[in-house]
């Protein structure tokens, strides 16, 4: 292998280590600068809107394609509801997709247990990355899309467990 192509990977770290050391200070002075009451200082929270209050940790959020509000809990801190959507009207949180979809059981492993990951797309989709660590189960991809029946369709299972197809619950 060439020096050149040796040396590449460590150049590129060290100057995202520089961007990120800038941006931090920046960041750390504005900062210093709001609350000293100094002048023409940019606040960094200028446009920013709270839009829910939250009594535990989150570990993901995603805005679903009608704007809806879903969060994943932290799964550090083993929380009832692994997965919620926040209802506009009342500003609680409901559980995401459904209740039975956040409990535990013994019978099967359809259900959310430690979802790490969250995300969703302009279809619809919303889609959880489980990775079953809470209740020892199979670690999963699951998604739900909005639009279609309601149903959760587990996409992709760990993979001592891809012997078949897509699995659908």
């Amino acid at each position: 292998m060439n020096r050149k192509t040796n040396a590449q990977p460590f150049f590129a770290m060290t100057a995202l280590l520089a961007v990120w050391l800038v941006s931090s200070a920046t960041a750390s002075a504005q900062t210093t600068a709001v609350e000293s009451g100094q002048s023409g200082a940019a606040s960094p929270t200028r446009g920013l809107q709270v839009v829910a209050k939250v009594d535990q940790a989150v570990g993901n959020i995603a805005f679903a394609d009608d704007g809806d509000l879903i969060v994943s809990f932290h799964p550090f801190f083993k929380p009832e509801i692994r997965v919620a959507r926040l209802d506009p009207t009342t500003g609680k949180y409901q559980p995401f997709p459904n209740r039975e979809w956040n409990t535990p059981r013994t019978e099967n492993d359809f259900y959310l247990d430690d979802v790490l990951g969250l995300r969703s797309d302009s279809s619809g989709t919303v889609l959880f990355l489980d990775m079953g660590t809470r209740g020892d189960i199979t670690p999963k991809l699951a998604g739900r899309n909005q639009h279609g029946s309601g149903r959760v369709h587990v996409c992709l299972r760990s993979p001592s467990s891809l012997e078949g197809t897509v699995q659908r619950r």
